[in-house]
């Protein structure tokens, strides 16, 4: 998570299928993640198991005039060549 300016911000991720026919993000089931819950800064961190989606969510605030950018690298196998 690179964030510029002043924001705050959480991560959360979801089981949920988010592709499926009708899912709607705003009644989903997402769980805060442990760490990046309520941030200000720049921070990294890994979700260690498979999770169907990951967000960021910042409350609306006009005080609030940053950006997060939140770049996710999927895991599994082969690596980097």
């Amino acid at each position: 998570m690179v964030i510029s300016g002043s924001i705050t911000y959480t991560v959360q991720y979801t089981f949920d299928n988010v592709f499926a026919a009708g899912y709607d993000p705003a009644n989903g089931n997402w769980t805060n993640h442990p760490t990046l819950v309520t941030q200000t800064t720049t921070k990294d961190s890994n979700i260690s198991y498979p999770v169907r989606g990951v967000r960021i969510i910042s409350p609306a605030s006009p005080s609030s005039s940053g950006i997060a950018t939140l770049t996710i690298i999927q895991g599994g196998g082969g690596g980097l060549a």
